[in-house]
């Protein structure tokens, strides 16, 4: 199959991923409007913009989910399910006013005025998150094949718009875990192409993960300076420029987990003054959308769920709504894995449920790839562990266990949390990409925490900071923050300039494309079956339209076609052949690079074509 080039100009791009944040903003909007308890009067316009937009694209991912219930995803489906959710969501705040006795369309305007930049420093924030959302659709402009994104995340995607989930492809690493960002990308690859599935995962959610970061800072500091710090020192991760611009769906788990912490900490802040449950409603369907993203999800949900029952009581009204929404979102991609296979979590719970595709071996397989990523480091090293994924100014969020203000007390809650989560992920999952959805949140509490400290110290030495110095910082601190944008903006133009000029050479160059291409025209020609055994390729099974099998684990794995003892080698050719039947597959295609592989050996049974440098394709010959 073909990745279609992109235009030569952004601009298309740009818009679409403007239409894309306004359309989940919109819808969240709409639904923020029916309760109102006036706890975010006080809120700045870009802390508006992004519960509006989380909400939105939580609701929006639970109404998808729904949809593949029932029905794949086309492109109709799609448009229809957009504009159903939006004008349900508009319906209902309508209803809301009637029943309310306020005068029609009340609320929606008090969220407009909401959202609506009132000051110089509002119009200053709306200017650099703009600028950020320009080299975002830069970088997400990308020749899709990073590995996971076309060895995972995009055949999913594709699945969904083939199929509805009461199927599963079993070929897949994972078909049964929680895919409500691959939703979001089967949506987006129908109306956007792989490059408006690239943008949906990348440049989308990172916006509005940067308008809740600015916007919670300036809310709890008074200042939007401090709020464009947090978002330099969010950015200024390595972490989160490893796999930017490619389909992956850790930065929705980012924003979903960061919005659910967001609202937590306006929820017990606040919980004084407030006049309903509403935040704990939306908390619960934060939390639930980020356990639908990913099972790192349900366990910040966990995490999230002790703080909220400390505060409020496992028995309060406003905890039963909390866990209400967080099971009607959060539950059903769970559900569904038992229903299909007996295991909630499939595959991680199979040695207590019972093995589902997976057997003990791929389990302790992936167990021993996973510790892998701690170099030999034992448990109790977290600190070595953050230093080696560059992760050290993460402790810096323990300062916020240092600030004595009683309202703000959740900060060092937060802070405990965020050590506790820390600790679990270098114990039981230390990859360090796991880490990503907690980055923000120790953003928030490293700089929000500098803040009030500095604020007290200048309190207690008594020099008085005049009005002037102020405006002269915060000038100051915008002019750098939007020269280091617009020095990112053009590294990032001339790199995009640079992958559409050479889109097909580094498309050609993607581990496995040729093979997977030279395999799907072999059996476009022959009319033959479109399965395919690959060896040495799952990076690359996007890039074959049929259905491709072979991998390290599950049914397909890779040990029933090789012989492995210091190194591993293709089968011989009467083993190959008598897999390719029993998995009525006529063509496969095999890395040479890393498996042993010696293309005369199998021409006795085989018809066997070298399409690339180490890329190999055989077919059977007539018996």
């Amino acid at each position: 199959m073909e990745i279609l080039a992109p235009t030569t100009s952004v601009w298309p791009y740009f818009g679409w991923a403007l239409t894309c944040c306004l359309v989940g903003a919109s819808i969240g909007a709409a639904l923020l409007s029916i309760s109102d308890d006036g706890a975010s009067d006080g809120f700045p316009p870009l802390m508006t913009a992004f519960f509006s937009g989380a909400i939105g694209f939580s609701v929006l991912g639970t109404s998808l989910f729904a949809l593949v219930l029932v029905e794949r995803i086309t492109p109709l489906n799609t448009v229809l399910l957009i504009c159903g959710v939006f004008a349900a969501s508009l319906t209902m705040s309508l209803l809301a006013d009637l029943k309310n006795r306020v005068p029609l369309a009340y609320g929606l305007r008090r969220q407009l005025r909401r959202l609506t930049p009132a000051t110089a420093a509002d119009f200053l924030s709306l200017a650099v998150l703009g600028f950020l959302l320009l080299y975002l659709t830069f970088e997400s402009v990308q020749v899709p094949g990073q590995w996971d994104d076309t060895s995972y995340h995009l055949p999913v995607a594709r699945h969904y718009i083939n199929s509805d989930a009461s199927q599963i492809n079993t070929w897949l690493r994972f078909p049964l875990f929680p895919h409500l960002a691959n939703l979001f990308f089967s949506a987006a690859i129908n109306l956007g192409g792989e490059i408006g599935a690239e943008i949906v995962a990348n440049a989308v959610p990172m916006t509005l993960t940067a308008a809740g970061i600015i916007g919670l800072v300036q809310w709890r500091t008074a200042s939007a300076t401090w709020g464009w710090l947090a978002m330099s020192f969010w950015l200024s991760f390595p972490l989160l420029a490893d796999n930017l611009g490619f389909a992956y769906v850790d930065h929705w788990l980012t924003l979903f987990s960061w919005a659910a912490t967001a609202a937590t900490v306006v929820a017990i802040s606040e919980s004084g003054d407030m006049k309903s449950s509403s935040w704990l409603v939306m908390i619960g369907v934060l939390t639930g959308a980020a356990a639908s993203t990913k099972i790192f999800g349900a366990l910040w949900a966990c995490m999230i769920a002790i703080l909220l029952a400390i505060r409020f009581g496992v028995k309060s009204k406003s905890f039963l709504l909390f866990t209400a929404f967080a099971a009607i979102t959060g539950t059903g991609w769970y559900i569904r894995s038992f229903i299909l296979s007996g295991d909630p979590i499939h595959p991680a719970g199979g040695g207590i449920f019972g093995h589902y595709l997976w057997n003990a071996a791929d389990l302790n397989s992936q167990a021993s790839e996973q510790s892998f990523h701690r170099h030999g480091l034992l448990w109790f090293d977290t600190l070595s562990g953050l230093q080696r994924a560059a992760l050290m100014p993460v402790c810096l969020s323990l300062l916020a266990l240092f600030i004595r203000e009683q309202r703000f007390k959740v900060d060092a809650w937060l802070s405990g949390t965020l050590a506790a989560y820390i600790f679990l992920w270098f114990s039981l999952f230390p990859p360090p990409r796991y880490t990503l959805q907690i980055l923000p949140l120790a953003s928030y509490l490293s700089i929000a925490s500098i803040a009030l400290i500095s604020i007290k110290l200048i309190q207690k030495s008594r020099i008085k900071t005049q009005q002037p110095a102020k405006r002269l910082i915060f000038l100051l601190v915008f002019a750098l923050t939007v020269t280091l944008e617009f020095k990112y903006i053009r590294l990032a133009h001339k790199n995009f300039s640079y992958r559409v000029q050479h889109w097909e050479e580094i498309l050609h160059e993607r581990p496995g494309f040729l093979a997977m291409k030279s395999a799907f025209e072999l059996n476009d020609q022959r009319h033959g079956s479109a399965t395919l055994i690959q060896l040495g390729f799952e990076n690359a099974v996007y890039f074959y339209p049929g259905t491709a099998i072979g991998d390290w684990f599950g049914p397909g794995r890779y040990s029933q076609f090789l012989e492995c003892t210091n190194s591993c080698r293709v089968t011989n050719a009467e083993n190959l052949s008598i897999l390719m039947k029993r998995f009525s597959s006529k063509i496969a295609v095999v890395n040479g690079a890393r498996f042993e592989f010696n293309q005369n050996d199998y021409t006795n049974k085989f018809f066997v074509k070298q399409v690339a440098p180490q890329q190999f394709m055989l077919w059977p010959k007539p018996d």
